[in-house]
């Protein structure tokens, strides 16, 4: 059985999301395969701010914020042919952190959008 050795959250208002949603923001913040996959939405905001939220939540699993030890595109959230969210990282981000496991729960509903991170 594994040990778990994090766990993150994140809750995010959608508002205030799109708010700050301009296309640089987008692009400095998700790699294009996030950005594809959202943009197939009528509105893709609530779910970018999902991945937004669960990148967050996973830095907070790792213990660490976005900077130096982690940059945005190190992760890459998709979801798979049956919806379920996956992780994906970055090589470098695999070396730092010795090829890391993480299980990633996403949610949104009309306000805000919700995440939690495993590290295991």
């Amino acid at each position: 059985m594994s040990k778990i050795k994090g766990i993150g959250n994140d809750i995010l208002e959608i508002s205030r999301f799109r708010k700050a949603a301009t296309d640089h923001f987008v692009k400095k913040i998700f790699t294009a395969k996030e950005r594809a996959y959202c943009a197939k939405f009528r509105d893709p905001i609530p779910h970018l701010a999902v991945r937004f939220s669960g990148k967050e939540a996973i830095a907070k699993a790792f213990g660490v914020g976005f900077g130096k030890d982690v940059h945005w595109q190190d992760i890459e959230i998709i979801n798979n042919k049956a919806g379920k969210p996956e992780v994906f990282f970055s090589a470098r981000l695999k070396k730092k952190f010795k090829k890391p496991d993480v299980l990633i729960a996403l949610s949104h509903c009309q306000e805000y959008v919700t995440a939690t991170a495993v590290w295991i």
